[in-house]
């Protein structure tokens, strides 16, 4: 029997639920928000699933968002929560259900799409690419205790556009894995 694709509806509501806590551990309980008690799918979003006849394999959502380009707001399919059951990834299910999906959002009036990429190198055959970043460096108070002005050989200053491609040079070799998936 083929996949089927379409548009995710209130009696889809705990398989979509079980499904992404699969794939992106959301916590569960009543101090977290119990999910199933929130609307669903959340107002201005719509979910799409791939079907292996009643088992949903794969999902993906559209909020519909506005993004600021040159003043101007931009109607915005942001992509959330896609995910492919274990079972079944690596059988191409992803390709048809972006494609149904970003056709949807097209046809109410989306003019570009947007996700934060949890792998970014598995979206870019889709268009997708990263733009921008936000990282977390954690530096134990103990060792920046050790850093005091004077010290030989740390000079501290402040960053300015002339250290660009000096901080480029050390961020590259971690940036170029980030962005590959690799």
């Amino acid at each position: 029997m083929p996949f089927q694709i379409r548009q995710l509806g209130a009696a889809d509501k705990t398989e979509a639920i079980t499904l992404g806590r699969e794939a992106f551990g959301f916590p569960v309980g009543p101090q977290h928000g119990d999910a199933q008690r929130r609307p669903w799918p959340p107002p201005g979003a719509t979910e799409w699933g791939t079907f292996d006849g009643a088992t949903l394999a794969a999902k993906a959502a559209r909020h519909a968002y506005r993004s600021h380009f040159g003043g101007a707001l931009v109607p915005t399919c942001g992509l959330a929560g896609v995910t492919v059951a274990a079972e079944y990834r690596g059988r191409g299910l992803l390709a048809p259900l972006l494609a149904q999906m970003l056709e949807h959002a097209h046809g109410e009036g989306d003019v570009i799409s947007t996700l934060f990429a949890s792998a970014p190198g598995i979206y870019r055959r889709f268009g997708f690419e990263l733009i921008a970043s936000q990282d977390t460096v954690e530096i134990a108070s103990t060792v920046a205790a050790e850093v005091r002005p004077g010290t030989p050989l740390v000079r501290t200053r402040r960053a300015t556009a002339a250290d660009f491609d000096a901080v480029f040079e050390v961020y590259t070799p971690s940036g170029r894995a980030s962005r590959t998936g690799r």
